[in-house]
């Protein structure tokens, strides 16, 4: 990060604070990462963005994932801003639930947001795909995330980084999607006096194995979270894992030759076509239904509700 926070960015920390304890109803005073409500047990991971922690409440059998988040650009607040609007207005029983959030600044360049989240005591999507698994458990998981890509995309939010590690699982084995991080808001349809040029989204960000084609292009709408969907739709119901970098990576690749594979929607950006996808694992209508999110033209892809419908009906 090379754009650091200035004195004129006081007010922006300011609105960042209220925006944390005004997100869902918190009133209290802004307190520390273990302020009294919460106890440290574990990490659970950590990244250049900060680190995310389970905890939990005293007295209390209750247990959550507390993400905390270093603010030190005005890039960083700007992004944590977005994405407490975003989950801040999220409720549903297959997206990740918001509790309650607090902001603690360290000094005039520095700031920390904590975030409490429902703790996913299943794991990552990602870490399932390795384990077996059968006809009923896929289709219920498919159901699931068509139906809060839906949800999502109906608050005209689009969450820009659908992947395996993004998509959790409860105790109760439900799909919950997670990291709204590179969520925004984008309405669905244009309005009378806005240019298409400044309608269609620009900024080419998500993770390369999940990306549509259009993404890559800088030119996409809600369309490339349906694209994504289908990839992970696909990863379900296929299984099929390549080894990338020493990490076993679930998605749809084209092969270029004995050693080089290419992402779907990278190829198709590539190449400016179609890619036909194969199918070995599941029947002609349920290949159709998945195929209908990973087709080359946004324009005459299938919507979230579309894809959804048609799975809820799927025997």
């Amino acid at each position: 990060m090379t754009c650091w926070i200035v004195h004129t960015a006081m007010g922006q920390i300011q609105d960042l604070l209220d925006m944390a304890n005004e997100a869902v109803g918190v009133t209290s005073n802004v307190g520390k990462y273990d302020w009294p409500k919460y106890s440290y047990i574990k990490t659970l991971g950590a990244g250049s963005f900060g680190e995310v922690y389970l905890v939990h409440v005293e007295r209390r059998r209750e247990v959550f994932a507390l993400k905390k988040i270093k603010c030190g650009s005005n890039e960083d607040l700007n992004s944590v801003s977005q994405e407490l609007k975003s989950v801040g207005k999220l409720k549903h029983q297959h997206v990740m639930q918001l509790i309650e959030t607090r902001c603690k600044q360290k000094d005039t360049f520095w700031a920390e947001v904590y975030m409490i989240f429902e703790y996913c005591s299943g794991g990552t999507l990602s870490a399932q795909l390795d384990k077996p698994s059968n006809k009923e458990r896929n289709i219920k998981w498919m159901r699931q995330l068509a139906h809060a890509v839906t949800y999502i995309h109906a608050l005209a939010l689009v969450h820009r980084d659908l992947k395996p590690d993004n998509i959790l699982l409860s105790g109760n084995d439900d799909i919950k999607v997670g990291d709204f991080g590179l969520a925004r808001d984008f309405p669905l349809r244009k309005e009378e006096d806005e240019t298409w040029a400044s309608y269609y989204m620009s900024a080419k960000c998500g993770t390369l194995f999940y990306m549509a084609p259009e993404v890559f292009d800088g030119h996409y709408t809600e369309k490339a979270d349906v694209f994504a969907l289908g990839v992970l739709l696909y990863a379900i119901e296929e299984r099929e894992g390549f080894e990338i970098n020493t990490q076993k990576t679930y998605g749809i690749f084209v092969r270029l030759s004995d050693e080089e594979l290419a992402p779907l929607g990278l190829q198709m950006y590539s190449d400016n076509t179609p890619i036909s996808v194969p199918f070995t694992k599941c029947d002609a209508k349920m290949a159709q239904i998945i195929g209908s999110a990973l087709l080359f033209d946004q324009g005459i892809r299938a919507d979230a509700s579309t894809i959804f419908q048609k799975l809820k009906k799927y025997r």
